[in-house]
C-alpha cells in the first residue's frame, strides 16, 4: 500500500511539473549512468533524452567540470550523460538518437576485451549463472551467502577478493559447458568492435577508459593497477586516434590509492557513489546517478538525490 501511494504520489509530482522545478532549483551538475538500452526501448529513451534536454541542460562531461570548478553553482542542473561497458547497443541504438538530438555523451570502454570477451564478467556471470542447477548454485553460494538468484550471487562476487573471484569464475564456466548467449543477451551485452568505435563522431562521443580488463581496481597491485589504467588509456588513444581522459572505475569500486593513481592519468573519475556533482567536489570520486529510461522515475531521482547532503 504504501509504494503504490508513493507512486502515485510521484506521478502526480512529476506530471505537474513539479519533479522538475525541484531539480533545477538544486542548481548542480549531474552525470547520469546508464549501461545498455535494448532496441526495443529506443522510442523511450527517445523521449526520455527529450525530456531531459527540455527541462534541463545537457552538456558534455568536460563543460560540466569546467562549470562546476572553484565555487561557482549554475543558473541551473547541467546534465552529463555516461554510458559503461562500451556494449553494442550504444553504438547501435543509443548513437543514432544523441546523433539526430545532437546531444553530447561520454562513452566508457575496455580496450583489453575488444575482440577478446563477449562482454565483461559482470553480465557474462548474469548469463551464465542461469544455466547452473539450483542443487549447483545451493552447492557453490548457500552456504556463502544464503542465496541462490544470479543478482545476488554476481554482486556478491564484486566484492570477493581478485583471485577467489577468479577462481569462482573458472568453477563457473566449467560447470556450464553447455552455457551459450541468448540473442537478446547478445543484442544487450555484446561489447563494440573496434570499427564501431571508430565511428562515433569525436564532436559529439567522448570516449572515457573503463580499465583495460574490468577488474575491482582496490584488489590489484601497483604494477596491474598502472596497466589497467595507463594501457587501457594508450590502447584507446592509439585505436581510435583521439584523447581519452576520463575513467569510470569498474563497478564504481576505488580507495585512495586508485583515486591517486587515476589523478596522474586521467582529468576526471566517475564512481557509482548516487549523489549530485558539486563545486569544490574532487573529479577523481564524482558521483554519478543511475538512471532508467522512464522520464517519470529519472525525474525522481533528480529531484530527490542530488542536494549536497543526500545519502543513499
Amino acid at each position: 500500500m504504501r509504494r503504490t501511494a508513493t507512486g502515485m504520489i510521484r506521478h502526480l509530482l512529476f506530471g505537474s511539473g513539479v519533479l522538475r522545478q525541484i531539480a533545477r532549483h538544486h542548481r548542480c551538475g549531474v552525470i547520469l549512468m546508464f549501461h545498455d538500452v535494448e532496441q526495443e526501448s529506443a522510442e523511450e529513451f527517445r523521449r526520455l533524452l527529450r525530456y531531459l534536454s527540455d527541462s534541463f541542460t545537457i552538456v558534455s562531461l568536460e563543460h560540466l567540470l569546467d562549470e562546476l570548478t572553484g565555487d561557482h553553482s549554475p543558473s541551473s542542473m547541467l546534465v552529463a550523460l555516461t554510458f559503461d561497458d562500451g556494449l553494442r547497443n550504444q553504438r547501435t541504438v543509443v548513437y543514432p538518437i544523441l546523433s539526430d538530438l545532437r546531444l553530447p555523451a561520454t562513452f566508457y570502454v575496455c580496450p583489453g576485451l575488444i575482440g577478446r570477451a563477449t562482454t565483461t564478467w559482470t553480465w557474462e556471470m548474469w548469463c551464465r549463472l542461469p544455466w547452473l542447477p539450483e542443487t549447483v548454485r545451493q552447492e557453490l553460494f548457500e552456504g556463502e551467502i544464503g542465496a541462490v538468484d544470479p543478482e545476488t550471487i554476481t554482486n556478491w562476487m564484486k566484492g570477493l577478493p581478485l583471485h577467489k573471484r577468479t577462481q569462482l569464475e573458472q568453477e563457473i564456466r566449467a560447470r556450464s559447458p553447455d552455457f551459450s548467449y541468448t540473442e537478446r543477451e547478445r543484442n544487450r551485452y555484446e561489447i563494440m568492435s573496434w570499427a564501431e568505435l571508430a565511428e562515433l563522431d569525436p564532436s559529439l562521443i567522448n570516449i572515457g577508459s573503463h580499465t583495460m580488463t574490468h577488474p575491482d581496481l582496490p584488489q590489484v597491485d601497483r604494477d596491474a593497477l598502472i596497466h589497467e589504467l595507463k594501457d587501457s588509456q594508450a590502447l584507446l588513444e592509439t585505436r581510435l586516434a583521439r584523447s581519452v581522459r576520463d575513467l569510470a572505475y569498474p563497478n564504481g569500486n576505488h580507495n585512495d590509492v586508485v583515486a591517486g593513481a587515476a589523478a596522474d592519468v586521467y582529468r576526471s573519475a566517475v564512481t557509482t557513489i548516487c549523489g549530485g556533482v558539486h563545486p569544490g567536489d574532487s573529479r577523481y570520486t564524482l558521483k554519478r546517478i543511475g538512471a532508467t529510461i522512464n522520464p517519470e522515475w529519472t525525474s525522481w531521482l533528480l529531484a530527490t538525490h542530488t542536494s549536497r547532503t543526500h545519502r543513499c
